[in-house]
């Protein structure tokens, strides 16, 4: 299989309900096109229950509902240098296993008064 290949996503939408931990996150803001800068992660976790929300630590705060199979709206705040975003990302599963899943997602983050910023990101979750 080549590197590129997209991982098998099975019937499951989400794994079981639980607390998932943040294993790996490519996250990008592109205020320009072909311009990408990444921001830097550091730990997180996706609690899946009757309400399911994302956490990036000091980065991310949102609530991700389910909009149709393998398909997720994640809305909520970005705090980027000082300002606080709002954010309205649209997910997709891409892998899920027993142990975990792999989310990509992109969509927009504006604060106030500035530029809307779009955010690109690859995040993977494991228990």
């Amino acid at each position: 299989m080549p590197d590129t290949a997209v991982l098998p996503v099975g019937d499951a939408t989400l794994p079981p309900t639980g607390t998932y931990r943040l294993a790996g996150c490519v996250l990008e803001r592109t205020p320009f096109p072909l311009l990408h800068r990444r921001i830097p992660t550091h730990g997180g976790s996706l609690s899946i229950g009757d309400e399911t929300t994302l956490t990036l630590t000091d980065l991310i705060t949102a609530t991700v509902t389910v909009e149709r199979r393998r398909r997720m709206r994640v809305t909520g705040w970005l705090d980027l240098r000082g300002r606080r975003h709002t954010l309205r990302l649209t997910a997709r599963v891409v892998h899920v296993d027993d142990d975990g899943l792999v989310v990509a997602a992109t969509g927009t983050a504006v604060a106030s008064g500035r530029r809307r910023l779009r955010i690109e990101t690859a995040m993977e979750f494991t228990r």
